[in-house]
């Protein structure tokens, strides 16, 4: 494996529905399902779409209530065990209403806990809160 910083993109999703990776938790959902922070393929966007909570999205869209200790946050479960070598954040279609900052946290559970017992974990930080831009692959 290279050192390169896009190395990682040829590596397989280890969060990928065909693996079986799902998001299991989210703190809001209420402008785009949380499912979508794992949907294949890039994001796609069709003008005049809605939804009964407004334009329809590929990403996942709070409310931005910031009641979870000041930021959003979902748990996703990786299909396959893995080193992860690198994440993407896509905030493509997002143009003023994208998160200004993000991070990454990991943690091991073994089995198949239910979410309380991955709350509960002890996490580890993956990527540190780094600026974020919109409309893009960050």
């Amino acid at each position: 494996m290279t050192s390169s910083a896009a190395s990682f993109h040829n590596l397989p999703d280890l969060a990928a529905r065909l693996l079986g990776g799902s998001v299991i938790w989210a703190n809001d959902e209420f402008f785009a399902a949380r499912q979508n922070l794992i949907s294949p393929g890039d994001a796609d966007f069709a003008k005049g779409t809605f939804s009964h909570t407004g334009q329809v999205y590929d990403g996942w869209e709070t409310r931005r209530r910031r009641d979870h200790g000041g930021h959003d946050s979902a748990i996703v479960r990786l299909g396959a065990p893995g080193v992860v070598y690198g994440v993407v954040v896509d905030t493509s279609w997002f143009k003023g209403n994208y998160p200004t900052e993000i991070s990454v946290e990991g943690a091991r559970v073994p089995g198949y806990p239910d979410v309380d017992d991955v709350l509960a974990a002890e996490w580890t930080e993956l990527v540190p809160r780094t600026t974020a831009s919109g409309d893009t692959k960050n």
